[in-house]
């Protein structure tokens, strides 16, 4: 009977519930607790008089449990939703001591959407596209946001979240202008009025043929906030840094400017400015490249190679087919020496160029290089970038040698090298060093004998124009100077210093003889051969104690006979 009677009671109280519900008055216990929306999200509660304090409660549709709002010693309570109740009953509940009083109401969003507010609409730099932003809305139910373009305005696009307020615009090229405005919606669905409209700035440049002189315009920025202050304009020639160019008042929208003589390529964009100069708006970025008629898309130095006898220097060039010039300029400047315009060529059909110069000696100085044209204006000289020839120089210690060379300028990215060696008076090269470093050490093994080498330098394949060429260096002689070393002292019968035998860098074995005697004259030891050493035995015996004369002779890199004498003690 206990548990029938329980259920039976929540039954009743139930019942109770909803028809408080539809009345919003509740009687639970002692206090009789009414509610009434008085004003959009405002609420009053009234309830009879009680001696002690009084905590309030409230629970929305979407909640678990109730929420505490309030205490007070009143009778009444007010309260201010600060988020929407789209059509559905929100709960009511007080505690004063152990009374209680309930109250149900239904409540639906009757408050207006406040608008979103502009900030600017502007260029994102990394995608050149058009950049969205505003201020949120001060609704704080904010579901999110509609973007509207056109006029009339369409919806575009929504962006979720209260303080998602930035859009990237990418349904059409940042070059067209647009209007846009933004609409805010809360989470009943109900929408804010739009914004004022707001339009991107587009940025366009005219220069008629063979001038300086350009002239930009751009449509008006509108709905700055805090006001338009004026308008700047970047400019930056030939890939320099942007500098402002001109500054003008809110109502210019258009100006004119001269680039430098020898400007091939040009950027520039403008800046609207806000009043408080707390705002900046960007145009998008005009890229304008002068065209072929008044100079040649490119013109590069594609190598400079020194032929094996160097007698001449060969040039490799490359300028745009499509350019009208016929007479390509070549200067050379020889080491720290003034320039000096050496020759003419001409393109062949397509854009290749070629010159050899003889007036050079490539194997004693550097000699630099570079191609000129003149503007299809016939006002400016439009250059190449300079090149180097590659020149070897010859050093080295002892049993090594060292060749280093100067690292060639003339392409972009990495360049590798060989070094190449042949005997001299033969063709037969062979790489004795490769790598990207510039200087190659040698041992005595490679330098014996008079050698030749070059440097072969081959372009990488991450160049700025990805020919892949190669080229070569002056070629460098090694002759070698003999010198000698000659023991004072050895010991035949010992393990170890027991054959006199000369000790070079560089022994030339034509003309070669090493001859051992005694004092009186007696020779006990005769070769021919650089590797051949006395054992200090004559006919088979050992020789005495005692100090012995040589004399070598031998023939030096410059063919002259060379001898040297001395004396050697042979110990026991």
């Amino acid at each position: 009977m206990l548990k029938i009677s329980r259920a039976y009671c929540s039954v009743v109280l139930l019942t109770l519930l909803l028809v408080g519900a539809l009345h919003g008055t509740l009687l639970a216990d002692t206090i009789p607790l009414h509610a009434q929306l008085v004003a959009p999200r405002t609420v009053s509660l009234q309830w009879n008089a009680v001696d002690e304090p009084v905590s309030v409660f409230r629970q929305y549709p979407d909640q678990d449990a109730p929420q505490a709002i309030g205490t007070t010693t009143d009778a009444s309570f007010t309260d201010h939703h600060h988020r929407a109740v789209c059509g559905d009953t929100v709960r009511y509940s007080i505690l004063a001591g152990q009374h209680e009083g309930y109250a149900a109401l239904f409540v639906d969003d009757a408050e207006p959407t406040a608008p979103a507010s502009w900030g600017i609409v502007t260029i994102d730099e990394p995608s050149q596209q058009i950049l969205l932003l505003w201020n949120p809305s001060p609704d704080t139910d904010i579901m999110g946001y509609l973007i509207c373009e056109g006029s009339p305005s369409i919806a575009i696009d929504t962006v979720y979240g209260r303080d998602n307020t930035d859009y990237i615009f990418s349904h059409g090229p940042a070059t067209t202008p647009y209007q846009f405005r933004i609409c805010a919606f809360d989470t009943c669905r109900q929408a804010s009025p739009l914004t004022e409209t707001a339009n991107n700035m587009v940025l366009r440049v005219d220069v008629q043929p063979c001038s300086r002189t350009v002239a930009a315009s751009w449509n008006a920025y509108q709905s700055m906030p805090s006001g338009l202050l004026g308008y700047q304009l970047w400019v930056s020639e030939d890939n320099a840094p942007f500098c402002v160019r001109q500054s003008v008042a809110h109502d210019v929208t258009s100006v004119s400017f001269d680039v430098s003589d020898r400007c091939q390529y040009l950027q520039a964009y403008v800046v609207a400015l806000s009043y408080d100069s707390t705002l900046q708006a960007s145009s998008n970025r005009i890229d304008y490249t002068f065209g072929t008629a008044e100079r040649p898309a490119y013109l590069y130095l594609r190598k400079v190679s020194v032929s094996d006898d160097a007698t001449a220097v060969h040039l490799l060039g490359q300028t745009d087919p499509t350019f009208s010039g016929r007479s390509y300029n070549v200067y050379r400047r020889v080491g720290e020496g003034a320039p000096s315009l050496v020759g003419h060529c001409s393109p062949l059909p397509d854009g290749q160029l070629s010159f050899s110069d003889r007036g050079v000696h490539p194997d004693q100085q550097l000699c630099t290089y570079w191609f000129g044209v003149l503007d299809g204006c016939g006002r400016n000289e439009i250059f190449s970038q300079q090149a180097t020839s590659i020149l070897p120089r010859l050093g080295g210690v002892g049993d090594e040698i060292t060749v280093c060379w100067n690292a060639y300028d003339g392409w972009q990215g990495a360049t590798s090298y060989q070094l190449l060696s042949s005997p001299v008076g033969q063709d037969r090269w062979e790489i004795v060093a490769s790598g990207v470093d510039t200087v190659a050490r040698l041992s005595h093994s490679i330098s014996e004998g008079q050698r030749r080498f070059k440097v072969v330098a081959s372009e990488a394949s991450n160049s700025q124009h990805h020919h892949s060429d190669t080229l070569q260096s002056a070629t460098v002689f090694f002759r070698p100077h003999t010198n000698l070393w000659m023991p004072n002292a050895f010991t035949p019968t010992e393990s170890g210093n027991n054959i006199l035998v000369p000790r070079a860098a560089y022994i030339n074995p034509d003309g070669y003889s090493f001859v051992v005697f005694t004092r009186s004259g007696l020779v006990v030891f005769s070769t021919t051969d650089p590797l051949q050493g006395w054992d200090g035995r004559h006919e088979g015996a050992l020789m005495p104690q005692a100090a012995y004369l040589y004399r070598i002779t031998y023939r030096q890199s410059d063919g002259t006979i060379q001898q040297q004498l001395g004396s050697v003690l042979l110990l026991h």
